[in-house]
């Protein structure tokens, strides 16, 4: 094994230890760490895809709407200035982070006000990359880019990720590979009627490559994804090791570890309760009027914790119809 691998599965056995210390040490003294691990921030509320998994795409005439420098400045300050060790900023949220042209900017920005402390991350559909962006990637030293592909063919990929180009994607991909970068490179497949069948071709594709992959299933976005059950996976056809994952952390967490690991920032400053919640049916406060720390420990969001870890989920409305915290 390679310097560079061992390092990457070095650094995934620590964050796993972090986030399983995390999660059941909240199911055990039912308080939470006082700072989140994982931040997703949705720096621009666009995307440039139609995904069928995506209630972006039944939403028309979007107004872009971007979040100011001074908010981010802000967010990225106080998760710097907090002294908890393996902090995790996503620059991903309901969109395609791409879409924002300071995109790049704005994670230079956090290497330096964290002196490089914090691990930064994309996901994105890869479409938008050019040469120059990818110069761009590198300058940024960006540490993860995960891209959401979910097929092994062409033909599966355009009943999916319509509007948007595989093979372009997969020429960006290599042209990262190739670029020197030391962004590590995940693909990742979310798991559906339309593709499931091509799972095992996917994962032998990008292990030739050395690329790690990032398997999940469909879920119906908190109850509010109409097409949800044309495209669903039975669950017959869910392999075992999926299955089992799934239901281990069900029962291990007592329900979902959202809450305890997770902070989703829209790109206006409001707190969603979950990446999943595309309606805002439950709002934790706006980070330009409060402190991270004073909404993360607040008493709506303790109350709504107490609520999953009683599995009282009837009473949640972005957790009542969701699929993510029912067994497989």
């Amino acid at each position: 094994m390679g310097k560079s691998k061992l390092n990457s599965a070095i650094n995934r056995s620590i964050e796993l230890v972090v986030y399983l210390k995390r999660v059941l040490t909240h199911h055990i003294i039912k308080k939470p760490f006082p700072f989140p691990m994982f931040f997703q921030i949705q720096t621009i509320n666009l995307c440039n895809g139609s995904c069928v998994m995506c209630l972006n795409s039944k939403k028309k005439n979007r107004k872009p709407r971007k979040m100011s420098d001074e908010l981010f400045e802000k967010i990225i300050k106080e998760i710097s200035e907090n002294k908890s060790k393996h902090v995790y900023v996503w620059l991903y949220l309901q969109n395609e982070p791409l879409m924002d042209t300071d995109i790049f900017n704005k994670l230079k920005l956090i290497k330096n006000l964290s002196n490089g402390k914090i691990v930064t991350g994309i996901i994105t559909n890869g479409t938008l990359l050019t040469e120059g962006k990818i110069q761009e990637v590198c300058d940024s030293k960006v540490d993860r880019i995960k891209f959401s592909i979910d097929a092994f063919t062409e033909e599966t990929y355009n009943k999916i990720r319509m509007g948007l180009n595989y093979n372009k994607v997969l020429k960006n991909i290599e042209n990262i590979r190739n670029s020197g970068c030391k962004t590590r490179i995940t693909v990742g497949f979310t798991m559906q009627k339309y593709n499931y069948f091509e799972l095992k071709d996917f994962i032998k594709f990008w292990k030739k490559k050395g690329i790690d992959t990032w398997i999940n299933i469909v879920n119906n976005r908190s109850g509010d994804l109409s097409d949800f059950e044309n495209i669903r996976l039975l669950s017959k056809d869910i392999p075992y090791r999926q299955k089992f994952t799934h239901n281990f952390i069900l029962r291990l967490v007592g329900g979902c570890d959202i809450l305890t690991t997770c902070f989703s920032i829209l790109y206006d400053g409001d707190v969603i309760m979950c990446l999943n919640d595309y309606n805002k049916k439950t709002i934790f406060g706006n980070v330009k009027h409060k402190s991270i720390k004073e909404i993360w420990t607040g008493k709506k969001y303790q109350s709504i914790r107490e609520l999953v870890s009683n599995k009282d989920f009837e009473k949640i409305p972005a957790c009542k119809n969701c699929t993510m915290i029912q067994p497989l």
